[in-house]
């Protein structure tokens, strides 16, 4: 979430945007003749899909602002060659090279045809002044996106929806409520941001005296932004989210914080308080030759996500406040001999109590992750009822934790945690508790079986069937 200028306007009925000819050659034609500077490589922050097309559009809203999106197109047009088609925008301040384009990307893998755009003032749209949230405009936006997709040859106009990520939730739906040629919308957000806007995080704004000062601060505002002829910025994600509720303090960490691999630029406002927060970072150089560096992959926490973080007491807190002094206090200490092995050793020890804590915290989650443990239950068993396996291949670990909203390392220590067996292994006692199934109450072959199992190679059934049972299938079929 960038910071963004917030126009306070009433949400209304917008006009109906203007829309291009039927033809895509004209379609084109038009969005050649822009103003606007795209940038044609490979620019995103996820990674390109070989099984969708990818290229730049350009089309207006109604009011005369030419909007910019990335485009995603199946390799394989549907029956008929027409599309049900998608347009994603959001998070609120966001682009689409983030959030919305993988949205955009991945909905294309599974069909549709759909495009992902930056909203008015935003990215490479058009629009002045830049970073302006105008909740109208923005309605707007996403009614101009149906505009040029119902006008598509490739795409079925009665067959047309819309995503809005996370702030772009609300927005979504308020076009959703005033344009009926949206067919199906989706709002993936954790708040609704006009109501928070309005009456603030804890309802304290929620009052006749609350809004009159808003409103007295909107117009002092007004008068400052006119007077030294630039904008003040409305603010983002708020410094400290002690207190705040808990989808607060989920943003912050996912847009004030960082993992492991991650590229980190920072351009502080020296005006600005500094926020009480710490960090480390070292070279993987620091490791080679260390006893840390034969340890580093068994802490497994380094690919969890940042909603996935430690919760920590104020003992705890305390513990790793000493040990990041620690590690300062050697990083201040001339280099000798020795700072390489009492720098990474203390590094080290910082690691294990976090292994320690996040231990601790699947222990105090045991109602909340034994639910997650019966519904990862369920759904194997699903899996394979349902014929995924001959569809798809072998269920793994990503594919449960992407359906739980989990990462997949931390989902499989959640369940490794819960039950004493890892994630895998329930795998394969289902693969195998199918495959007895199979082999006792049909007359398939066994290569049959490894294939409805979702086996890429029948000898790699046989194989695990042997680890598993100490006999080969056939020697359990017939000892059966």
């Amino acid at each position: 979430m960038r910071k963004s200028i917030f126009t306070a306007v009433m949400m209304g009925l917008t006009l109906t945007a203007c829309t291009f000819s039927n033809k895509n050659e004209n379609q084109n034609e038009k969005s050649m003749n822009t103003t606007l500077q795209l940038t044609q490589e490979w620019d995103k922050v996820f990674p390109q899909s070989d099984k969708v097309t990818h290229e730049k559009v350009i089309f207006k809203n109604r009011f005369g602002i030419e909007l910019a999106a990335d485009m995603y197109t199946p390799l394989n047009p549907p029956e008929g060659g027409k599309f049900a088609a998608i347009a994603c925008s959001g998070p609120f301040g966001a682009v689409k090279e983030q959030s919305s384009g993988l949205y955009a990307q991945t909905l294309a893998e599974h069909g549709f045809l759909t495009i992902a755009f930056d909203p008015s003032y935003t990215g490479e749209s058009g629009g002045e002044p830049r970073y302006v949230s105008s909740p109208d405009i923005n309605t707007e936006d996403f009614s101009a996106a149906i505009d040029y997709l119902m006008t598509r040859d490739d795409v079925n106009p009665d067959c047309v929806g819309i995503l809005g990520v996370c702030g772009w939730g609300g927005i979504a739906l308020n076009a959703a409520a005033l344009d009926p040629r949206i067919k199906a919308t989706v709002a993936t957000t954790m708040y609704d941001m006009s109501r928070v806007s309005q009456n603030g995080y804890h309802n304290d704004g929620d009052s006749k005296e609350a809004r009159n000062a808003m409103r007295k601060t909107l117009a002092e505002q007004r008068l400052k932004d006119y007077q030294s002829s630039s904008y003040e910025r409305a603010g983002g994600v708020v410094e400290d989210p002690t207190n705040m509720p808990w989808f607060v303090q989920q943003y912050h960490a996912y847009y004030k914080s960082f993992k492991p691999g991650q590229v980190v630029e920072v351009e502080w406002d020296e005006s600005r308080p500094m926020p009480p927060s710490r960090g480390l970072l070292f070279h993987p150089d620091l490791l080679y030759g260390t006893q840390l560096a034969r340890r580093i992959n068994d802490y497994t926490f380094f690919d969890y996500d940042q909603r996935e973080a430690l919760h920590l007491s104020e003992r705890e807190q305390h513990m790793i406040v000493e040990l990041f002094d620690r590690i300062e206090e050697e990083l201040q200490h001339p280099i000798d001999r020795h700072s390489q092995t009492l720098i990474t050793d203390a590094i080290g020890l910082l690691l294990d109590y976090c292994m320690r804590y996040y231990d601790r915290q699947f222990i105090t989650r045991h109602k909340v992750n034994s639910e997650v443990f019966l519904v990862f239950q369920k759904q194997l068993k699903e899996y394979f009822e349902n014929g995924h396996p001959e569809r798809n291949g072998l269920p793994s670990v990503a594919y449960f934790a992407d359906k739980a909203c989990l990462s997949p390392n931390y989902f499989g220590d959640l369940i490794s945690k819960e039950t004493g067996i890892t994630c895998q292994h329930h795998i394969q006692d289902a693969v195998i508790d199918r495959s007895k199934q199979l082999l006792l109450e049909t007359k398939l072959l066994i290569s049959e079986i490894a294939y409805q199992l979702g086996f890429e190679y029948p000898q790699h059934f046989t194989r695990l069937f042997k680890a598993k049972t100490g006999m080969t299938p056939n020697e359990y079929r017939l000892t059966a």
